[in-house]
């Protein structure tokens, strides 16, 4: 039998897995994925293949195929925004301010 731990800290993250791992770029990082999986949806929704998707976006298949796996690293948040919208979606961007820079 597997004996369990008796002692778990449990710390809550920050909203944002690349910060809590303290990556660079975490914002951005988060960015892309959001675009990326929204990207995936609405390929998963419509039943595009890799090639059908590319042609319809203006991108080469392997590009769309990269998204797919989450190969993100030669993508820009821009030119994710541009297959998102040719995808006939809209992206909105929310700025708030961290509480650590609020006015006391």
């Amino acid at each position: 039998m597997m004996e369990m731990a008796k002692n778990v800290d449990l710390v809550r993250g920050s909203r944002n897995v690349f910060h809590d791992l303290d990556l660079p770029d975490a914002d951005a990082e988060l960015m892309k994925a959001r675009l990326a999986a929204k990207i995936n949806a609405v390929l998963n929704e419509r039943k595009l293949s890799a090639r059908a998707a590319g042609k319809l976006v203006g991108v080469v298949h392997s590009d769309i195929v990269n998204i797919r796996n989450a190969k993100l690293k030669g993508f820009s948040v821009e030119r994710l925004v541009r297959i998102v919208n040719a995808l006939g979606c809209r992206v909105e961007l929310q700025i708030r301010t961290t509480a650590r820079f609020k006015a006391a």
